[in-house]
């Protein structure tokens, strides 16, 4: 063992507003359920949490895809830096069909899972979708910037959104409850994924096309989902 002090620094320089970021992360995520526990009962509350927890349920396979793509960027100093706007594409298309999907359903799925006492929460969840849906291309994108040590960018831009979520959230509660709550933060996330497209795309020179989902990734997944039907394991298997 040994202490090398320049590396202690670079970690240190990294790994500080790293904290900081994430803290106000998690700020951002979390700061309407406790001004909403100071303005409204209870029971308007849980209602919120409730559509909090199904609406980031659906940012599963966004974490999934932006936690893979994070060590492949750092280790490859020849990378496109296109690639994660090409992950982001695909990334809108899922969680495009899927914020539709529960748009179209979140009744049908409040009164299955919670029963019809809990439907209020179905309208909070209607009203997050934007923002789910909006961030999660911000998700993907971070890894570049990240990789490229650029992690002072998360503190300040966290610093904006979470101020802007808590302004949103005391202006939106009083007038309109937890509806209100699911409006500031679909804006706050929005405002979020916005920077970090900006930011992103300044630094690689990307064109914000490359962001834009093609019918070409669409025939992708239908060529993928016919091969499937067509092997002979799905014809064996009858799936």
């Amino acid at each position: 063992p040994s202490f090398d002090a320049a590396l202690w620094r670079r970690t240190g320089k990294f790994a500080f507003p790293a904290y900081c970021g994430s803290i106000l992360s998690f700020l951002n995520y979390r700061v309407d359920q406790i001004i909403l526990a100071l303005l409204v009962p209870p029971e308007q509350l849980a209602f919120y949490v409730i559509a909090v927890g199904l609406a980031e349920r659906l940012w599963l396979p966004t974490g999934a895809v932006a936690t893979a793509l994070l060590p492949h960027l750092t280790t490859t100093p020849e990378r496109d830096p296109a690639l994660p706007a090409i992950v982001a594409r695909h990334v809108i298309i899922w969680t495009g069909a899927a914020c539709v999907a529960v748009f179209a359903l979140a009744d049908f799925i409040i009164r299955i899972l919670y029963s019809s006492a809990y439907a209020p929460a179905a309208v909070a969840l209607r009203w997050l979708l934007p923002g789910i849906f909006m961030l999660s291309i911000g998700k993907v994108l971070i890894a570049e910037l990240l990789a490229r040590e650029k992690i002072n960018f998360t503190f300040w831009v966290g610093t904006v959104v979470a101020v802007t979520n808590i302004a949103g959230n005391f202006l939106l509660i009083p007038r309109m409850g937890i509806v209100g709550a699911s409006m500031a933060s679909s804006i706050s996330y929005t405002l979020l994924s916005i920077i970090v497209c900006w930011y992103y795309l300044g630094q690689t020179g990307v064109s914000w096309t490359k962001l834009v989902p093609r019918w070409t990734d669409v025939q992708a997944y239908y060529s993928l989902v016919r091969r499937h039907a067509s092997s002979p394991l799905a014809k064996v298997t009858g799936h």
